[in-house]
């Protein structure tokens, strides 16, 4: 006999969480409030000292995850949001504290990370002051994203807080203020052009002569919205590139470092870069971290450096400009390209740039036979481990590491620690303030004694 078995409606119904009233103790990496106990939990929008009402999210047997609903007892560091879309929005999700205040958190946290993962004293790390610099109108290159499904909801904008949803964004105080003009006025254009549909998103880069918009076109693109976009461009005075699979091999938008070179003169240096390049999108940290950069280094006419990750040239050529050579690997072949049409803009002549993938095993032996006695490595969010066992093996005496996740840095350097390296200086980089990220720049210095390689 065949038995049908019927699903029981009510078990699958998504089980609701409770809300529940905690005491923040702390914060972490993220700037996200921690509730000791069993388990520990991890409040959004807490803030340590506070009791809060916490919407759970997320449960298992050692950690759960929520959100403040209603603050109990509030913090005198609380404030109020500046954004009217901070509520919905996933971006600035640390706008109930001031950044000045959110950093000495944040520190404190990664110097926990580096003593449960490190074996480093908490209270022996050398920590330098932060790098700090305007909080607001600070982003020189975004991402907009469109849904265009329903004509009459055309939306231009950032994704919501924990969604896939678009949501309409007529401000952001975040960007930079020519750009930020720009939001409403590219909702208009969207709402007049026959095809929305056909654009999957738009970029903005603002550089140093002009703002740059990359349209993704998706779909044969009608020409009279083609037209549309021309005569946007020439209205509000900006660059539009139409942009396709393929992306767009224009490179004429650029910004400016200033540098010096070891007779102490101030170079402007001009770096170019295409529309989707990677950049640091914050000019005015940027500017503050290269120049923290090479005096953390103290480099002389006899340094020769290796710069791993190295982009466009970010750090390389204002390297250059202190040392006896410099050799740049990048793993993006059309940025090597530009990194190098970079440095003979700029006349720098000690430089080589060359392509390579940094976790594959023909580049890292190829690394493993170079000689240089300083490194900097400036890797992405997944850090650099295959790149630790090489440098461990030229024992360079000067190794410079900047980090946008702490945890694979803490997993990187722990080799170093173990190696007769010593971290010599460590400092916070508020690249992204009101946001979870933290940045770091360490420097590590192989001590007396040790085995050095490049001598």
């Amino acid at each position: 006999m065949v038995q049908v078995f019927k699903a029981n409606k009510k078990a699958n119904k998504k089980q609701k969480l409770p809300v529940q009233e905690l005491h923040i103790d702390s914060l972490d990496l993220e700037g996200q409030g921690v509730a000791k106990g069993s388990p520990i939990t991890f409040v959004k929008g807490g803030l340590p000292g506070e009791t809060c009402k916490v919407q759970i999210s997320k449960q298992s047997k050692r950690f759960q995850q929520g959100s403040v609903t209603s603050v109990v007892t509030s913090s005198d560091l609380r404030i109020t949001p500046f954004c009217k879309h901070f509520e919905q929005c996933g971006g600035c999700q640390n706008q109930h504290i001031a950044p000045e205040n959110l950093l000495p958190f944040k520190q404190d946290a990664v110097s926990a990370l580096l003593e449960r993962s490190a074996g480093l004293s908490a209270a022996d790390i050398p920590w330098q002051a932060p790098l700090t610099a305007a909080t607001k109108h600070y982003r020189r290159k975004a991402r907009l994203a469109i849904d265009a499904r329903n004509r009459d909801d055309i939306r231009l904008g950032f994704r919501a807080q924990s969604s896939k949803q678009i949501l309409n964004i007529s401000e952001c105080q975040i960007l930079n203020a020519n750009m930020e003009a720009l939001l409403s006025p590219l909702q208009l254009l969207l709402q007049s052009m026959r095809n929305p549909g056909a654009i999957g998103h738009i970029s903005l880069l603002n550089g140093e002569s002009e703002l740059s918009l990359g349209f993704r076109v998706i779909k044969t693109l009608a020409k009279s919205d083609v037209a549309l976009v021309e005569e946007f461009a020439k209205k509000f005075n900006v660059k539009c590139l139409l942009q396709d699979a393929e992306g767009t091999s224009e490179s004429d938008n650029h910004y400016a470092l200033s540098a010096c070179n070891n007779d102490n003169e101030a170079v402007n240096l001009n770096i170019y870069l295409s529309q989707d390049d990677f950049v640091q999108v914050n000019t005015e940290l940027n500017q503050a971290m290269v120049s923290q950069a090479v005096d953390w280094l103290t480099m002389s006419e006899n340094d020769r450096v290796l710069d791993l990750f190295c982009g466009v040239g970010n750090f390389s050529l204002p390297l250059a400009l202190k040392c006896g050579s410099v050799l740049a690997i990048e793993g993006v072949v059309e940025m090597v390209q530009k990194a190098q049409s970079n440095a003979q803009i700029n006349g720098i002549e000690n430089i080589e740039f060359m392509h390579g993938d940094l976790s594959a095993e023909d580049c890292l032996a190829l690394l493993s036979r170079e000689n240089c006695n300083k490194v900097l490595l400036d890797p992405a969010r997944d850090g650099a481990l295959e790149v630790m066992d090489v440098l461990n093996s030229l024992r360079p005496e000067a190794i410079l590491y900047v980090s946008c996740n702490p945890n694979t840095f803490v997993r990187d350097i722990a080799q170093l620690l173990q190696s007769n390296y010593a971290l010599e200086k460590i400092g916070l980089l508020d690249m992204f303030p009101y946001t979870t990220h933290t940045e770091i720049m360490a420097l590590f210095t192989l001590t007396t004694g040790a085995n050095s390689r490049s001598k």
